[in-house]
Formats: structure tokens, sequence, C-alpha cells
């Protein structure tokens, strides 16, 4: 055997083995992005879960100013602040120097103990 044909042979088989590779490893993206498109409704959910609580928690600064307390809070209340608070949004806890509200979209509940707190992927 010639040398120029064993370089022939070697490239030839070093072409189908990173075919072969390039192959198997391409077959791993559709699982890839089937993973990622299963958890942008989640994404999604928790998102708009946030944005709803935002005005709720201005309206909930502006009646802590008012009433120098956070007792007695209610959803009704937050909403005689902004009327466009989204009726996922409730008052779960109120207490004078606290208050804990969430909001549940497409399963998934987000909450924010205030007033100083930041948004959690959880219950009050």
């Amino acid at each position: 055997m010639s040398v120029a044909t064993l370089v022939i042979v070697v490239g030839a088989a070093a072409g189908i083995g990173i075919g072969a590779y390039a192959i198997g490893h391409a077959v791993d993206k559709p699982a890839e992005q089937l993973g990622a498109v299963l958890s942008e409704p989640a994404q999604a959910a928790t998102a708009t879960a946030e944005s709803n609580l935002s005005p709720a928690v201005a309206a909930a600064a502006a009646y802590g100013a008012d009433h120098g307390t956070y007792s007695g809070m209610t959803t009704s209340s937050l909403r005689s602040y902004d009327r466009a608070i989204a009726s996922s949004v409730s008052v779960r806890q109120a207490s004078a120097g606290a208050y804990c509200l969430e909001s549940t979209v497409a399963g998934v509940t987000v909450s924010i103990r205030g007033p100083n707190g930041a948004f959690v992927e959880r219950r009050c």
C-alpha cells in the first residue's frame, strides 16, 4: 500500500468518524429544545404573577402610608388605590408592620412579603 492510499483511507475513516459523532449529537438537540419549550409556560406564568403583584405592592405602600399600619389591609382596600390590580392577587397576611401578597397564574404561585421583600415562587 502506498503512502498516498494510506492517507486517503485514514482521511476517509476520520471523516466518517467525525460525521457519525456530529450526527449522534445532533439527535440530542431536539430533546434539549423540547425541554426549553416545556419550561416556557411556567416561566411565563411566573413573570405574569410577578407583574400582577407590582401594582399591589405600590398600593400596599400607599395603604401603609395612609393608615400607619398594614393591619386591616385587604384585597378590596388595595383595589381602592388601584382598580387595575389583577383578580389573581390577594392579601394573605397583614399585620402592623408587614404583609404578604400572592398571585397565582396557571398553577404557579408567586408571593412577596412586604414592605421590603422580594418575589418568591411559593405561597405566603
